[in-house]
């Protein structure tokens, strides 16, 4: 089984810890920076790589030294980097992570390089080798967004090939219902789809998980659901509906890429054969791990430690079924 990942790849720089006031104070002192990799195609395809799931990435970096680092360091977490795109009109997507101590992060980032990645840099050749597919950045990309998913995804389908989405939108200044209508075309050609609750809040405009859930299920998604952060997260498949506990005994110290992480959890877990909520109990497992370190992939664990606290838990205990509307 491989996966393909398919999005922003990008060069973090956290800062730890932020005063919220930081615009009060003349200076404030934080504990070295480390740069490290970030963007959800890349947090997704290093977080299956420790569950030890084959995966190779596409997206664009630049010809500047962000883009060398970005490149080395996906190498050295033993992704396939060969599709990548180095352009040199933009520079390295970079974002500066300012890190609360509570774990809540604020993001400056530069982001021209998102608008140039294209459906034509995902091959045929690409697709047909993988098994899944992941696009982790809808409404960030806006040739990717305006047709490049459809398709993308098309082809994909096309070739027996499983497809799977996360949202990340890229301006909160945009007209929402314009997005969403293009996230609708995205919808049906989609297998698996848990965005996070808040961004599907301010796409649709509705405004509880209830309704957006009953507003999924008309489009025959075959796995969806919610991300609610410390809540856990919502799941359905078919006509069965799950509200999936998380794991509260993990302190947060960031939660950058705490939904990336979760996605690479939960498609490693039904790569490997776990139904829908058991896979998403482990995402939120995978997740509650990452959150303990800084870094957007800074506290996923490998495999191996994760099994092993999996063994300690009881499944059935954090997972309730719920009532939901069937799927149209």
């Amino acid at each position: 089984m491989k996966v393909l990942t398919v999005g922003m790849m990008v060069c973090d720089i956290p800062l730890f810890p932020a005063p919220r006031n930081i615009f009060e104070l003349d200076t404030s002192v934080i504990s070295p920076p480390v740069p490290s990799i970030g963007g959800d195609a890349l947090n997704v395809a290093a977080t299956l790589r420790k569950m030890d799931i084959p995966v190779q990435v596409v997206g664009r970096v630049g010809t500047d030294a962000n883009g060398d680092f970005v490149l080395k360091q996906a190498e050295k977490c033993g992704i396939d980097i060969s599709a990548v795109v180095r352009d040199d009109r933009f520079p390295t997507v970079t974002s500066y992570l300012l890190i609360e101590k509570n774990g809540e992060r604020h993001s400056l980032s530069s982001v021209d390089l998102h608008a140039e990645l294209t459906s034509e840099d995902v091959s045929d050749v690409l697709l047909k080798d993988a098994d899944l597919i992941y696009m982790g950045s809808a409404m960030m990309m806006r040739r990717m967004d305006e047709n490049g998913i459809v398709d993308m995804f098309s082809r994909a389908r096309k070739f027996g090939v499983k497809t799977a989405m996360d949202v990340s939108v890229r301006d909160y200044n945009e007209d929402p219902r314009k997005l969403y209508a293009l996230l609708r075309e995205m919808l049906p050609l989609t297998d698996i789809f848990i965005p996070s609750l808040g961004e599907m809040q301010w796409l649709t405009g509705l405004t509880t998980s209830e309704k957006i859930m009953d507003e999924l299920a008309q489009f025959e998604i075959t796995v969806f659901g919610l991300k609610l952060g410390p809540e856990g997260c919502l799941v359905r498949t078919g006509n069965d509906s799950f509200k999936v506990s998380t794991f509260r005994e993990f302190e947060p110290i960031d939660t950058t890429g705490a939904g990336d992480s979760f996605m690479g959890g939960f498609l490693s877990a039904s790569l490997r054969g776990m139904n829908c909520p058991t896979s998403a109990l482990f995402g939120n497992l995978i997740a509650s791990f990452n959150v303990t370190k800084i870094g957007a992939v800074g506290g996923v664990p490998e495999l191996a430690c994760a099994e092993e606290y999996w063994k300690k838990i009881d499944p059935e205990t954090m997972i309730a079924e719920t009532a939901g509307t069937p799927c149209q």
